[in-house]
């Protein structure tokens, strides 16, 4: 059941999900020469990580002796998601170089990947603990969770919403 361990431990930042503290644990678990492959729908996540992650070299797209691969397609007509699926589906085919091993996606398809254990793994078999999480928004790691309770994802972003209206226009 190679596909399960070989490419897939990785294989989880959920719904904008990814967190920096995430790739640092991608990394340490990943052997030198190895490739890491993110895919994203555009380069919001691909910036943040050169700007605040001191081990990543956005020149050389290498994570200390780790090289990135980045796959950004557009979100367009679903062509994101798509090409995600695909990619997924044949992860277990894939060499380890090749396969998905970080993939961000949208709230809307949260439960798509965290209810497959395929697909997304469990935070806490990449050394990841649930106390670690207590600064995020709640809601963040509850929508990550599979039906037996295990966070399969990291948020990176939130984007609470507020109603704000005027007490006179209401009535």
């Amino acid at each position: 059941m190679r596909g399960r361990r070989s490419g897939i431990w990785g294989l989880l930042c959920i719904f904008l999900m990814a967190g920096l503290g995430i790739a640092l644990h991608i990394y340490d678990m990943m052997s030198p020469g190895r490739v890491l492959t993110i895919y994203c729908w555009d380069s919001t996540f691909k910036d943040i990580l050169a700007k605040y992650y001191p081990a990543y070299n956005p020149e050389t797209e290498m994570l200390g002796d780790v090289e990135v691969h980045w796959v950004i397609l557009p979100n367009d007509n679903s062509v994101y998601q798509r090409n995600l699926d695909k990619a997924l589906f044949d992860n277990d085919k894939a060499n380890s170089n090749d396969s998905v091993d970080m993939f961000l996606v949208e709230a809307d398809c949260v439960r798509k990947y965290t209810d497959n254990d395929y697909v997304a793994m469990d935070i806490e078999s990449l050394g990841i603990a649930e106390p670690e999480l207590s600064g995020q928004f709640a809601y963040t790691w509850q929508l990550a969770r599979d039906g037996n309770g295990h966070i399969r994802g990291i948020t990176w972003q939130a984007t609470p919403g507020v109603m704000i209206y005027r007490r006179d226009i209401a009535r």
